[in-house]
Parts: structure tokens; C-alpha cells; sequence
């Protein structure tokens, strides 16, 4: 049971473990009191098969209520509850529209209405919420896409914009509709997926339960689980019809909870192909930087590019004529660090405002969408941004794969398993601090072969991940093609 402080004169809510499992809820009403009292009440419920058992302690300091409400009586309240919100789900879309937050155009899709016809045969569904993710999965689906129709749904309108560049002509695009019970009917009564595929999370509870529901058979792709004690929803868990694990550590941690159907893959991300080229916009740039020396600051967070100026301050002196390229993990933070630099008199060239490189370009801030692959093809070296803040860092075979030497610092836990191949083989240098990352990339910048040396390393542990997508999609075929063969009987 968590614990909150008593408010005077005001009723918290703590919702706790929500969606579809046992509900603790925590009120607290902050009421002035000079005795100690204990009242329990309980009583059961037996037409809902559930206990509701409310307490309350009086003190000093206030009123503590508990109220513990069952499973049963919980999925009635949240259906319930669910069915009666639909109006204020579609106000808040209405506000994250006038926010720029959503696709005007598109917003009906976040309603479970579809934008475009089902397909005729067997479907695909693939729910891949993040433009990560849906990176990610992008070479499965690709491999998918040239004998099976699919669908691919997102959350954000980001990723939205890139799939609508990258994705094959035979996969369509939907936004994920909003986590409510009628909104959902609604997705799966018009789509009707024969497979549904789930990326890395399972944060939208509903859909995933109704899906399951609908005996669509479900499969669970880069699962993680750092700790079965912490798992909230096992039951939805072993409804999965199978697992791919990123690692053995997390396939015992699903066995513990009874999740047997698991097995270890590794992550499919680490399996995709080269980001795209971009060929006529990678020459453009490469003929505006020329021979200049250039190094790249992929995907940096708040506080790092604070560290990058200060590392500038050391490099610009030996090497004047150094184009440093900073690729920020959100875009839409571009004219703050324009400002910023601009402000400790550095000169900065946009990419969001098509601004060409110039010889007085010291900065060259690539604060566009779906270009990751052109600014990796820029430079031949690449720190990993999300590394020198405890962020978790970002995926370096997406470097590798472009022969690129690779730079991170010490807080990379989201990828920990590529960073150990990496640092073994020696295609990753590991630095604590912006001190040491302006010395190695003086180490780097003077000596060719040394940097040439680790690209070269890293590119081999990045395709040592490829044999990872055929194996996949061996086992989805077979399960589609049993699913439809039962269909027909």
C-alpha cells in the first residue's frame, strides 16, 4: 500500500495498479482530530465474487481511508466508468490538436474510427507505440510486408511523420486508439487482425486485453522484465501466446510468474538495416562541410549540451576549423540550444531552417525528423547522447552499421547488452565526463587509423545481429497459418 500525508480539508486520490488487477485505493481526507480511533468495516459482496474492505484510522494529523476494492467489482467500475468517457476523451484530443500534439487530419483514428478500408485475406497487426520502436520493427515488417498484408498503429504524431516515409507501400498507418473499452471495440470490430504483434511495453491494458479477447493470437516482441515481484499484470502476461525476450534474465523472469510460452532472441532493433540515406541531402551537406574535421553529437538530452560547449572550448583551439554536428533526441528543442550557443558566441547553422554551412559554421544543429541516418553518414566520429545524464543512452548499432567510431559515456543501461559487445570488441570507447570526451576525441581527431579501427570493430558486432529476423518470422508464419487453417474449420 503506498502512502501519501493527510491534506487538510481536501480528498486525495491514489489510483494504484489501475488497469484490470486488484485495486488498492487510497483515500485520504485530512480531517483535525485530538483521539485515536480504529473502525474496520468489511462486508462481502457475493453476487460481484468479490471483498470490499473499507478502514479508517483517526489521528492528530487526520482521517486515514483505506478502501480495497476486488478484481470483479473493479472491472465492472472501470467498464463503466470507461463508457461514459468517451466525450472527454474526444475534448482532449480536441485540446492536444489545438497543442500541435496530434494530426489534424487524423484525429478520428485516435476514436477507433479508420481512416482506410481493411484489406482483403489475413492481417497483421503490429502495435509499435514509440518512432523507436517502430524503428525497430521496421526490418521485420519489411521482410513481412512482401507476402502479408499489414497494419501498423503509433501513438504520436512524430511517428507518424517518419513511418509515413519509411514504410512499404503494402503496410498501412494507424494511430493507436485511446485506451477505453468502446474506442477499442470499435479498432478491432473494422480491422479484424488474424495476428497482433506488441512492442517492448504493454501500456495500453484495454486494447491489449480486448485483443486477447477476441482470440486474435498475441505476440510479444523485445519483452522485458527486470523483476517478476514488480510484474502488475501477470494475468494479461500469460494470455501472450508467445514471447521473445531480450535476454535469458528476462525470459526467468517471466517463467516465475508462470509465463512459460518464452523464448530468448535479443532485440530486434539491433537486427534492423542501415537508417536510410538520404543520398542527395547527405552530398549537399558533405560538399558544404568539404575536408573540414567533423564529429557528431547524436541524440543529446538537456544538460549535455552544456558539457559539449565546454569540451568545444579545448577542441576549438587545436583544431579551428572543427564542425561539430549536435543532433538533439527531441527536435523540438532546437532554437533553445540556438540560442544557448548563439549567446557563448558560438556560430550556429539549423537544419530545421534549411540554413547552408558556411566556413564560419561551428555548430550544425540537425533539429529535423527522420534524417538520423544523414547526420550519421556526416561524420566518422559519433558520441551517443543520453550517456553523460542518467538517460540510458540510445541504440549504438544504428552508428555501427554506418562505420562509425563510437563515443559513449558511462550511463547506457537501456542498451547494456549491444554496449558490452561493443566495448569487448573494441569498436566503443566509454568516457565518465566531458574532460574525457574532449580528450578522446582529440585521441580520435589526430589519428585516422585509430578511429577507422573502431568503426570497423563496431560494424562487425552490428551484423553479427542480423540472422535474428528470419528466425521470427519463420514462427510467425507458421502460427498465421495455423490461425487461418482453424478459421476455415
Amino acid at each position: 500500500m503506498a502512502r501519501i500525508c493527510p491534506v487538510q480539508k481536501n480528498m486525495t486520490f491514489l489510483f494504484h495498479k489501475f488497469h484490470l488487477m486488484p485495486l488498492q485505493l487510497l483515500l485520504c481526507l485530512g480531517l483535525e482530530a485530538k483521539k485515536k480511533n480504529i473502525i474496520q468495516l468489511a462486508y462481502s459482496a457475493v453476487h460481484l465474487k468479490t471483498v470490499v474492505r473499507c478502514t479508517w484510522k483517526t489521528t492528530t494529523t487526520g482521517t486515514w481511508w483505506h478502501v480495497y476494492i476486488g478484481r470483479a467489482m473493479l472491472y465492472r467500475l472501470y467498464y463503466f466508468i470507461s463508457g461514459i468517457t468517451e466525450p472527454i476523451a474526444r475534448l482532449y484530443l480536441q485540446q492536444r490538436r489545438r497543442q500541435g500534439k496530434e494530426d489534424i487530419d487524423r484525429t478520428n483514428e485516435r476514436l477507433g474510427y479508420p481512416s482506410q478500408l481493411r484489406p482483403e485475406g489475413p492481417l497483421i497487426w503490429c502495435h509499435a507505440p514509440t518512432a523507436a520502436q517502430a524503428s525497430a520493427v521496421m526490418p521485420l515488417l519489411q521482410a513481412l510486408s512482401h507476402t502479408h498484408q499489414i497494419l501498423l498503429t503509433t501513438s504520436t504524431r512524430i511517428s507518424g511523420r517518419i513511418m509515413a516515409k519509411r514504410l512499404p507501400p503494402t503496410v498501412i498507418h494507424q494511430y493507436v486508439p485511446v485506451d477505453l473499452p468502446p474506442i477499442c471495440n470499435r479498432f478491432l470490430r473494422h480491422w479484424q487482425p488474424d495476428l497482433a504483434l506488441w512492442l517492448e511495453n504493454t501500456n495500453w491494458p484495454t486494447l491489449l486485453h480486448m485483443t486477447q479477447s477476441h482470440h486474435i493470437p498475441t505476440i510479444l516482441l523485445n519483452a522485458r522484465l527486470a523483476s517478476a515481484k514488480k510484474v502488475s499484470r501477470p494475468r494479461l502476461l500469460r494470455k501472450f501466446t508467445h514471447i521473445y525476450c531480450l535476454t535469458d534474465h528476462d525470459r526467468s523472469q517471466f517463467q516465475k510468474i508462470s509465463v512459460d510460452n518464452v523464448e530468448t532472441t535479443g532485440s530486434l532493433k539491433y537486427a534492423a538495416p542501415p537508417l536510410p540515406p538520404l543520398p542527395k541531402k547527405t552530398k549537399a551537406l558533405k560538399n558544404e562541410i568539404g575536408r573540414r574535421p567533423t564529429w557528431l553529437a547524436a541524440l543529446t538530452h538537456p544538460g549535455e549540451e552544456t558539457i559539449i560547449q565546454h569540451v568545444l572550448g579545448d577542441l576549438l583551439t587545436a583544431y579551428p576549423d572543427l564542425l561539430t554536428i549536435i543532433v538533439p533526441h527531441d527536435p523540438a528543442r532546437g532554437e533553445k540550444i540556438r540560442l544557448n550557443f548563439e549567446t557563448n558566441g558560438f556560430t550556429v547553422c539549423q537544419r530545421s531552417r534549411l540554413e547552408p554551412i558556411t566556413d564560419e559554421t561551428k555548430i550544425f544543429l540537425g533539429d529535423s525528423y527522420g534524417e538520423m541516418g544523414l547526420y550519421y553518414r556526416l561524420a566518422p566520429l559519433a558520441f551517443i547522447g543520453g550517456t553523460l545524464i542518467n538517460a540510458g543512452g540510445h541504440n549504438p548499432l544504428e552508428a555501427a552499421l554506418l562505420n562509425t567510431s563510437i563515443i559513449s559515456g558511462p550511463y547506457m543501461h537501456r542498451f547494456r547488452h549491444p554496449m558490452a559487445e561493443l566495448l569487448a570488441a573494441g569498436g566503443l570507447k566509454i568516457v565518465q565526463n566531458g574532460a574525457q570526451l574532449s580528450k578522446e576525441l582529440h585521441l580520435q581527431l589526430q589519428d585516422r587509423d585509430l578511429w577507422e579501427q573502431r568503426a570497423a570493430a563496431a560494424y562487425l558486432v552490428a551484423l553479427e545481429d542480423q540472422p535474428r529476423i528470419p528466425h521470427v518470422i519463420k514462427h510467425l508464419e507458421a502460427l498465421l497459418s495455423a490461425t487461418n487453417n482453424s478459421r476455415h474449420l
